[in-house]
């Protein structure tokens, strides 16, 4: 068991990469399988090792908040920590109105030009499940929450899929010259635009999101790649 995080981005890959883990304990939690002592050591991992990570994170404007603050909901989850869980869904509710503009668009990740429609996705792929897990354990829906701005999730959902099906309309490229070579220093980014498909990346999470929202179009889309293999926070 790791006891320790390190490197740039350790704590945001300690979250993805550990999701996938707390799902599988959850499910196997009350097995005669898994003995007290293993169990008990992968709950001190979660509390002492997941969560510092999310909580290093989750006060991040960008997708690293939005994964640090999904670690938290997973990790309080786990534990039946119904009060810890419903804090998140506070901070949720707060981050719908900030890191969602008017038009549905999540600006801190288009300051990646090239790479910003898959970095909204990375940040809604990660919303999206923390609310999923709040209402499975509290009953709170955030999924229909509108914050006083108007903002809410599907919100950014519409905007997201209109760009995933007209991806020309992009309108975030690099910079070209040395403003271009600065900007990839600030914000690492292809030279080409991440390009969106129904079966990988938004594929995953238009799935979930319309049998969540009903919405036809997303249904459609997807629907001929079925079975979707999973991606990042949603997967099988």
């Amino acid at each position: 068991m790791n006891t320790q995080v390190s490197g740039a981005d350790g704590d945001l890959v300690v979250i993805y990469a550990g999701i996938p883990l707390l799902y599988a304990a959850d499910l196997v939690m009350n097995s005669d399988g898994w003995n007290d002592e293993g169990r008990a050591a992968f709950l001190r991992w979660v509390t002492e090792v997941f969560e510092n990570s999310a909580a290093a994170i989750k006060d991040r404007v960008n997708n690293w908040g939005d994964w640090g603050t999904l670690g938290v909901v997973a990790s309080r989850g786990l534990v039946d920590d119904t009060a810890g869980v419903l804090r998140e869904a506070d901070r949720i509710r707060e981050r719908i109105a900030s890191e969602i503009a008017a038009n549905g668009e999540l600006p801190e990740e288009n300051k990646r030009t090239n790479n910003g429609m898959w970095y909204t996705f990375f940040a809604m792929t990660s919303m999206t499940t923390a609310v999923q897990i709040i209402l499975n354990t509290t009953g709170d829906d955030l999924y229909g929450y509108t914050a006083p701005n108007g903002r809410s999730i599907r919100l950014a959902l519409d905007k997201e899929f209109y760009y995933a099906v007209h991806p020309e309309e992009w309108p975030y490229p690099l910079p070209e010259g040395l403003a271009g070579e600065l900007w990839r220093i600030l914000y690492p980014c292809d030279d080409t635009i991440q390009m969106p498909y129904p079966n990988g990346w938004p594929g995953t999470l238009f799935e979930v999101m319309s049998d969540v929202y009903g919405v036809t179009e997303w249904e459609d889309w997807v629907s001929p790649y079925r079975p979707q293999p999973g991606y990042h926070a949603w997967i099988d």
